[in-house]
């Protein structure tokens, strides 16, 4: 899988995606992406609490339109 993944053409898939997404999407709507991470290694240590990344963005401009941060345990 590995080595397939890192034989795409990252702008093709991307264009491909965003073609599609925008076919998808109910006419007058914005497609909206949500994104979270964890921070590698912030639930280890005396605070068992991971620290979580979150982003929201609209898919057709790539522009940002809200990002945060968050505790879970």
């Amino acid at each position: 899988m590995r080595r397939v993944l890192q034989q795409l053409d990252v702008d093709a898939l991307a264009t491909v995606l965003a073609q599609w997404l925008a076919a998808a999407s109910p006419a007058g709507r914005e497609t909206i992406a949500f994104d979270e991470k964890s921070v590698r290694g912030s639930g280890h240590g005396a605070c068992k609490r991971s620290v979580y990344l979150l982003s929201a963005l609209v898919h057709r401009t790539g522009r940002v339109i809200g990002r945060g941060f968050s505790h879970w345990e």
